[in-house]
């Protein structure tokens, strides 16, 4: 398949916020001839929905082993990449490491970490899998890799610029209570009524924080604000 980075940027560039830059990836980075891939940002190791499970194509149920048993702690690759700076082989030979064995029951026995970005604060990892060594070899070393190194570099600064802007938002608590509600699906006047306000002063609470936020519906700003760890 032919890769063109022009395609991605320009597609990527007028996503209106992180969480449609996320989608975009997602997509284009399915298209990739591999057998599954990950990403992970050291900025949130709770699992943000953006930086682990949604951008994602590992196995639904891996996904939610992986998560239940807290695997990301284990990881050596993983672990091994966000602590240094060269792109980390699975060990699948170490027989103790139980997140490679219990990777390999769901069929996923040959992967590779790599670092993108830099700084110990803001690295994030894709990770990348295969059916065989020879495959993840021939796929580190092609144009395609690359170009998903590139994709994953314009997703990483622009979740990294999102978290820096974050720190600049100034929220009143007032606000933090109505981005609260929001996040629970409450609608205006279900708010109204909970913080004894007129529905009138809920909807420029919202109206403001869909601008702080750079979100264009009340979903997309719960989104973002989980995201920036805001919430």
């Amino acid at each position: 398949m032919n890769y063109r980075l022009s395609d991605f940027y320009e597609e990527f560039t007028q996503a209106f916020c992180i969480l449609e830059k996320g989608k975009i990836l997602k997509r284009h980075l399915g298209k990739l001839d591999i057998l599954s891939y990950s990403l992970f940002n050291k900025n949130t190791l709770q699992y943000p929905e953006l930086n682990h499970i949604s951008l994602s194509n590992y196995p639904s149920l891996w996904l939610e082993e992986y998560k239940k048993n807290e695997f990301y702690k284990e990881d050596d690759a993983l672990l091994k990449t966000l602590s240094g700076s060269d792109l980390t082989l699975w060990n699948t030979s170490n027989k103790s490491n139980k997140v490679y064995n219990a990777a390999a029951d769901f069929g996923i026995r040959h992967g590779v970490s790599v670092p993108i970005g830099c700084g110990d604060t803001s690295k994030t990892v894709l990770t990348v899998t295969q059916n065989s060594k020879k495959e993840l070899k021939m796929f580190i070393e092609s144009p395609e890799f690359k170009w998903a190194e590139l994709c994953v570099t314009f997703f990483h600064a622009s979740v990294n610029y999102s978290l820096e802007k974050s720190s600049l938002y100034s929220f009143t608590s007032k606000e933090k209570e109505i981005l609260y509600w929001v996040s629970l699906g409450k609608n205006d006047q279900d708010i109204a009524d909970i913080e004894g306000i007129s529905i009138f002063t809920v909807k420029q609470h919202v109206k403001c924080l869909l601008t702080k936020l750079n979100a264009e519906n009340r979903t997309a700003a719960a989104s973002i604000a989980r995201q920036l760890e805001i919430l």
